[in-house]
């Protein structure tokens, strides 16, 4: 995978209230005017877009547990306009785990699991198991240091955690806040197209 500038933009039903809303169109040409040439990597699920992640192109690889303190941001959407949910300001490309042991399962509502869990020392179980349901992946965590002010989007302590099957064919969205872990989504296809 390529060594980037993180915005993260994901584009899912339903669009939040009461957040910054923008259509998808005015997005894309504020993501390349503020970083250039951009990278969107697209997610999906049964042949509907659901999320968007874009970041500013760059040479090079993201190697496995490289910080890089660089800017990344969040969206819910529909089709038509993205709503910013949250924004951080670095991201890290972190070990697939798809060969360790799991204690217990998780999911989304309706799976039968349980949908979070807390840390266990320095992974959740909840992103053992999500790897282990993918497989072989790429897998992202982004963060913020902002503790208040402007930039400030998320709730504190918060990180998102991304694993794309580097089959393409599956993704899942981790959440976690103060240590506790959830699956937020998932889908069956992701890619990436670059502008």
């Amino acid at each position: 995978m390529k060594k980037v500038i993180v915005a993260f933009i994901l584009l899912c039903a339903p669009v939040l209230a009461n957040a910054h809303c923008i259509s998808i169109p005015k997005l894309i040409n504020s993501i390349r005017a503020d970083y250039g040439k951009a990278l969107f990597w697209r997610y999906a699920d049964s042949g509907k877009l659901k999320f968007l992640m874009a970041t500013p192109r760059i040479q090079g690889m993201a190697g496995k547990d490289a910080v890089y303190h660089l800017p990344w941001k969040l969206y819910t959407a529909d089709d038509h306009q993205a709503c910013l949910i949250g924004s951080g300001d670095s991201f890290q490309r972190v070990k697939s785990l798809e060969h360790m042991d799991a204690k217990r399962k998780y999911g989304l509502p309706g799976s039968g699991y349980r949908r979070c869990a807390t840390r266990d020392g320095r992974i959740a179980g909840v992103r053992i198991w999500a790897n282990i349901e993918l497989g072989d992946s790429y897998v992202y965590v982004f963060s913020d240091s902002h503790d208040k002010g402007p930039e400030r989007t998320n709730p504190p302590n918060t990180e998102y955690t991304v694993i794309q099957a580097k089959s393409l064919d599956g993704w899942i969205l981790l959440n976690e806040v103060n240590g506790r872990s959830c699956y937020k989504n998932r889908g069956d296809y992701w890619d990436f197209m670059q502008k």
